[in-house]
């Protein structure tokens, strides 16, 4: 005890007072000494709880100051609420339970406040901030607790499709024969000649994604899924190779002795008749169907690791019209 606390508790305590008010005095000296070690406890526990948290933020790669001062104000609300309540206990009296009731209530308020920004904290570290622009109406938005919304897949996908106007989806390689025939005067038999010739070309199918629009892109959160509707697919064009042209022997009658020779202008009436039978045969509806199959798979195959990127619990379904 200090020459100050016994100088203020040698003044404070007469004797001729009656007992009653001595016991009195006594009562509030010893309140007023437990209050002064209970301060002076508090003050180096938070000294040494400051420490503490400290060195645990420094270890833990907390550094930033948002993040300590969270952590120091539910520390500090846990401590007071222990503080209380060793109080209450030490004192017994019915002023010290009213204060660690109050304490506690403070206590639990600033611990709920402290949760509330160590969480949101945590969320920004972990999982970054989303900020949603001005949408149009057509577009429904969800936002999820992961940070992406439908924007987010239409974005995606758009922006790798603006670059296919002329996707190929199939090639379909094909042979046409045909008979070139040369009468001779008259028409008769033995002056007719006649050749084989084989053709090869290579049909080619292409889907255009460049005019692909938000709207054709539809998000199934419930199912997770993305489903694209496109374009069906088209036969683009043929394409011959006229190096593997094959012409077989001439078939002459009995008084035809030259082979066959075409002018210019007949080899290119032949080429585009050629040309015009194969891409009929390659519109076939077989073949379209065909197309069509491939063109999903294509296309699947070229968004399915652009919405994985934004969520890989969804899967993209591709619809051909």
């Amino acid at each position: 005890m200090t020459d100050n606390m016994k100088k203020d508790f040698d003044v404070k305590i007469d004797p001729n007072n009656n007992l009653a008010a001595f016991q009195a005095e006594l009562d509030a000296e010893r309140d007023r000494l437990f209050e002064e070690r209970r301060q002076f406890e508090a003050e180096k526990a938070e000294k040494e709880r400051l420490a503490k948290e400290a060195a645990n933020a420094a270890e833990a790669g907390l550094t930033s100051d948002a993040a300590l001062k969270t952590q120091q104000a539910a520390a500090a609300a846990v401590e007071a609420a222990e503080q209380a309540r060793e109080a209450a206990e030490k004192i017994g009296r019915k002023r010290s339970i009213r204060s660690f009731i109050r304490g506690l209530i403070l206590g639990l308020i600033a611990a709920a406040v402290a949760c509330f920004f160590l969480g949101k904290a945590y969320i920004e570290k972990n999982y970054g901030t989303h900020t949603i622009g001005e949408i149009s109406e057509d577009n429904v938005i969800e936002e999820h607790a992961v940070g992406f919304t439908a924007v987010d897949f239409q974005d995606a996908i758009l922006g790798e499709a603006v670059g296919h106007s002329e996707l190929i989806v199939m090639e379909e390689p094909m042979q046409l024969s045909t008979t070139l025939l040369k009468e001779g005067p008259w028409e008769w038999e033995v002056f007719r000649r006649a050749k084989n010739i084989t053709y090869y070309g290579t049909g080619v199918y292409t889907v255009d994604l460049s005019k692909l629009a938000a709207s054709q892109i539809k998000v199934d959160d419930a199912n997770k899924k993305v489903t694209v509707t496109v374009p069906s697919a088209k036969l683009q064009y043929v394409n011959p190779d006229y190096e593997k042209i094959e012409f077989e022997d001439t078939d002459k009658g009995l008084l035809a002795f030259t082979d066959i020779k075409l002018t210019a202008e007949e080899q290119a009436t032949l080429e585009n008749s050629v040309l015009e039978e194969m891409r009929t045969h390659l519109s076939s509806p077989d073949l379209m169907a065909s197309a069509n199959e491939f063109a999903k798979m294509k296309i699947w195959e070229l968004f399915q690791p652009l919405v994985t990127s934004v969520s890989p619990e969804y899967k993209v379904e591709v619809i051909v019209k």
